[in-house]
């Protein structure tokens, strides 16, 4: 506790550096200690907030990683701040990042609607990399948020445009894969996905989608049969994969229609 008390003046530094170094040491010699720990992470709240709006984009970026792992002890500890953590545009795309995963660990109740707000507003962004990532936060957050997050991407998908289109079904796969619940929302969003589609990981999650819950999706053989029509061409093998095992799994539960197009990918397989 001497070494402690000596750290003690050093939390109240006007040097954001010099206020993380201190309360990283402070954690680890007070780890026996839960109560000092959590006594110090809430006198260290307005340092880090401080430092997080920072011109230094290397301090930033740092405390944005001290938040992230306070949240893992904390749950919440932030949430009354959560607008400090919306993007400014000209900050680089790392620090975008690192803030949309802090918003998805911050949402609540009080603060979902400003929050799906801001991430949606991301989701046009000319960054493809940006655009994607909001997506897929706003997936993270459909896990508990369901009925608001499928509103929002699949009015995302309104806007026909290839990386938004993609990132929106493999959000939709994993959301499925998660919350069983939503199966039915995804499915009447799916139809003419395919049209907007061209990379494999946005192909992959769609066939997935139309493989495993294709019987409520009514032009789910007549998708995956154009698909089967461009396998030659198709060059990546995980999509064939994917294609051979969705259209098995499609034969199961509507046979009369996948039975002709399964022949005719199962003979080229061969």
């Amino acid at each position: 506790f001497d070494i402690l008390n000596l750290l003690d003046g050093y939390l109240k530094s006007s040097s954001p550096s010099v206020v993380m170094a201190a309360t990283k040491l402070f954690l680890v010699l007070a780890r026996e200690y839960p109560y000092v720990q959590a006594d110090v992470l809430v006198r260290v709240k307005g340092p880090l907030l401080s430092a997080c709006t920072s011109e230094s984009r290397e301090l930033c970026f740092t405390a944005l990683c001290h938040v992230r792992q306070i949240l893992g002890s904390l749950p919440g500890h932030f949430s009354s701040h959560y607008k400090k953590f919306f993007c400014s545009y000209s900050e680089p795309h790392y620090i975008k990042c690192q803030k949309m995963e802090v918003l998805c660990e911050l949402v609540n109740d009080e603060n979902v609607q400003q929050v799906l707000e801001e991430l949606k507003g991301y989701c046009t962004d000319v960054s493809v990399e940006l655009a994607q990532g909001a997506i897929f936060a706003i997936g993270n957050i459909a896990r508990t948020y369901t009925e608001q997050c499928v509103g929002i991407l699949t009015e995302l998908l309104g806007l026909q445009q290839e990386h938004i289109t993609s990132a929106v079904v493999q959000a939709f796969r994993d959301l499925v894969w998660l919350c069983p619940q939503c199966t039915d929302a995804v499915c009447r969003a799916l139809p003419s996905c395919e049209d907007a589609i061209q990379d494999s990981e946005g192909k992959r999650a769609l066939i997935w989608l139309l493989g495993a819950h294709g019987e409520k999706v009514p032009n789910a053989p007549y998708v995956l049969e154009e698909f089967v029509e461009n396998v030659k061409s198709e060059m990546f093998p995980a999509v064939k994969m994917e294609l051979l095992t969705a259209l098995v799994r499609l034969f199961l539960s509507r046979p009369a229609e996948c039975q002709d197009m399964l022949g005719r990918l199962l003979y080229y397989c061969i």
